[in-house]
């Protein structure tokens, strides 16, 4: 169970970003009322800077044993705009500015803070490694699709379908009205044999809830289209099985936030009498403060670790 349980885990806070994938519009979606031309505006020079809070709750249970983990990070990150084409394509530059993570099995608590500690803890090495400085170059169209990724020393990044990765949210090609559907087909793999992964089938699927002004709310889910899984695959796929909003500032082409959430069960993901129950919550919100802003406030107090802990025992 042990092993099973952390290949679940995985804690992954720097990652290479989602594959490129085309954006279709639903045929159903509805067309009357006004549209708007979703599309992100970058200017060369620019710098957009984020807070993160990011914390994912699991719970293994093996017939009367269980176990818990948690872990999470506060972060302030930023991407500047290095080069924009004729087309709109934009190169940015992602860095993590400083961090505060945590990982906590049971009653054992392993933190780091960019700030304060020379020496992180075993398992936060390669974060730590990319903090201050640039980590990654991508470049985007003016709908967020990626189009290339790179270190800055020019080698090629292996893309990621996990949608923590990626830098900003897909907008649709078409104008939309409120209402209307877009949806992003993605294909990501798990393992089949030990020398074997099986490729799925994905979809995101995003809504225009609203708009307020110059605001817009664009809300959106997760699909699994592949069938015919084993339990064990269905516990990986569970972690990526992402729904939210995002708030996006139209007449400025920037992304003002995004939530993310995953509440999710499998029952027999490693064997008989066996199950997992993960919940993750992520939001990412525009930092108006820049280099200066502070990180979010901390949750890895006694206190607030017991009450998350007791919370998912009783199922709230």
């Amino acid at each position: 169970m042990a092993r099973a349980a952390f290949r679940v885990l995985g804690l992954t806070l720097v990652a290479a970003l989602v594959a490129h994938t085309p954006l279709t519009l639903a045929e159903d979606a509805p067309a009357a009322g006004k549209t708007w031309r979703l599309r992100y505006r970058f200017d060369a020079g620019q710098t957009v800077y984020f807070t993160v809070w990011n914390e994912t709750v699991r719970r293994y249970q093996h017939s009367e044993v269980e176990a818990r983990t948690r872990d999470g990070n506060d972060s302030l990150k930023h991407y500047r705009v290095m080069s924009v084409d004729a087309e709109g394509n934009a190169k940015l530059e992602l860095t993590i500015d400083r961090t505060r993570m945590f990982a906590e099995k049971d009653s054992t608590l392993f933190q780091y803070d960019s700030q304060s500690d020379a020496q992180p803890p075993d398992g936060f090495e390669d974060v730590a490694r990319t903090i201050g400085r640039p980590w990654l170059h991508v470049t985007l169209n003016d709908r967020g699709e990626p189009l290339d990724f790179q270190t800055p020393l020019g080698e090629r990044v292996v893309q990621s379908p996990d949608l923590l990765s990626r830098v900003l949210p897909a907008l649709p090609e078409q104008e939309v009205a409120i209402g209307d559907v877009w949806k992003e087909p993605f294909t990501t793999e798990v393992r089949e044999t030990e020398t074997l992964n099986k490729p799925i089938r994905m979809q995101r699927t995003y809504r225009l809830k609203s708009v307020e002004g110059s605001v817009a709310t664009i809300e959106f889910s997760t699909q699994v289209l592949t069938a015919n899984k084993t339990p064990e695959q269905d516990a990986i796929l569970a972690q990526r099985i992402y729904s939210g909003t995002v708030t996006l500032d139209i007449d400025r082409g920037l992304m003002l936030a995004r939530e993310l959430k995953v509440d999710q069960s499998v029952i027999g993901y490693a064997g008989a009498q066996t199950a997992l129950t993960i919940r993750l919550d992520h939001r990412d919100e525009i930092a108006p403060g820049g280099a200066k802003t502070p990180l979010p406030a901390t949750r890895s107090s006694a206190a607030e670790r017991t009450a998350a802990s007791d919370a998912l025992k009783s199922g709230n």
